[in-house]
């Protein structure tokens, strides 16, 4: 399964936003800045420590709360806009490194992203036709989910569907800008926490699929898609359930084909603790697990303490005993029958799951298992 990412499915990075809790000095961070943003500083709202001077192209807004109004006590670092698609790529390119937030005793958080869609109004739109969208799709998320706060307005350009409260987790908004129809989600609270790590560890590739992701799902989930404005959710549909499908039918085959052929299902059954261990792992196609290419087929290279292994599957004390069972089994992972693609009467491809494997103790107090797995046993 290829990783999903904001370029491949057209979306645009709108807002985002970081916090520095207990941080209330802003010009240090506003002067770390100044390289490539026109910082614009204020401090319990009110602007504060001018760089007019500086004409950047791109600016950065930075609030300083001192709780004399009730607020929490830090530094808020926001760009939006054209500005927080220039910062992201900047953090892409490396062009601006994390330590330059980093500061002792001061935790540094995702406060906010917002991802948005654009697409062109069609031939055929009407006003009245928008607004009908609008309805019924207020009708469907009152209707298919547990949202109550749902309000559609009425503005200058149009109407605008709003899905949840500003200060809830995931807040989404419909309407027209410019001849076009955004749909913008906005990201917050627990949604920003489940994500922050993958982008603070410069995983981009995890980070903008989890996001992509929950986007699509979300959009299809509230969105009315009998419209022809959502004919970009019906192609993510069905493009992702294509690609899902195939890996998925072929793993599950390969398993039912395993277990029919095997004396036991116990090597199954291991099998599966360590799809499932790799799953809890969290692991990434980055630095902490390398894709490795054979031909046609990808592996991911996966090293792990064997007392992770042992913790995840329950064993509370290890004997010596089920030391060398558990390194026998993960030798006994290459006697596995190879997953075969099958493409016509005379053609096929054939490749083992896991095609190295290594239990080493190299110091003598702590082994360590080091494995190449099957993309579709990676992701399943």
């Amino acid at each position: 399964m290829r990783l999903l990412n904001f370029d491949s499915e057209n979306l645009a990075l709108d807002w985002i936003s970081f916090n520095l809790e207990g941080l209330i000095n802003p010009r240090v961070i506003a002067d770390r800045f100044s390289k490539h943003f026109t910082p614009h500083v204020l401090v319990d709202d009110v602007p504060c420590i001018g760089y007019h001077g500086l004409n950047k192209k791109y600016k950065v807004s930075i609030r300083q709360y001192s709780g004399s109004k009730g607020y929490w006590i830090g530094t808020q670092i926001t760009f939006s806009g054209k500005n927080a698609a220039y910062f992201y790529k900047l953090i892409k390119t490396q062009r601006f490194e994390w330590d330059l937030l980093k500061f002792d005793g001061h935790r540094l958080s995702l406060g906010r992203i917002d991802l948005c869609f654009s697409r062109f109004n069609c031939f055929n739109h009407t006003t009245n036709l928008f607004d009908e969208f609008l309805v019924n799709s207020r009708s469907q998320i009152q209707n298919c989910t547990n949202t109550r706060h749902i309000r559609l307005q009425d503005f200058p350009d149009g109407k605008m569907l709003k899905v949840n409260r500003r200060n809830n987790s995931v807040h989404y908004r419909i309407y027209q800008k410019d001849q076009r129809v955004r749909f913008e989600i906005e990201l917050k609270h627990r949604q920003t926490k489940l994500v922050q790590d993958y982008l603070f560890q410069n995983q981009f590739d995890v980070f903008e699929h989890q996001l992509v992701t929950q986007y699509f799902q979300y959009s299809k989930r509230i969105l009315c898609l009998d419209y022809p404005y959502t004919d970009w959710v019906l192609d993510f549909q069905r493009r992702y359930r294509q690609v899902n499908s195939t890996n998925s039918s072929l793993l599950i085959n390969y398993l039912e084909n395993q277990i029919n052929s095997q004396e036991t299902e116990e090597r199954i059954f291991h099998l599966v603790q360590v799809l499932s261990f790799i799953k809890k792992l969290g692991l990434t196609p980055s630095k902490k697990c390398k894709p490795q290419r054979i031909k046609k087929q990808n592996y991911y290279f996966l090293k792990f303490p064997l007392n992770q292994f042992v913790r995840f599957i329950g064993i509370q004390s290890l004997k010596d005993s089920q030391r060398k069972k558990l390194i026998l089994y993960f030798k006994g992972l290459q006697k596995l029958d190879p997953i075969v693609k099958e493409f016509s009467s005379r053609a096929f491809r054939s490749y083992v799951c896991f095609p190295y494997v290594e239990c080493e103790n190299p110091l003598g107090n702590s082994w360590s298992i080091e494995i190449l797995a099957a993309e579709e046993l990676f992701y399943f």
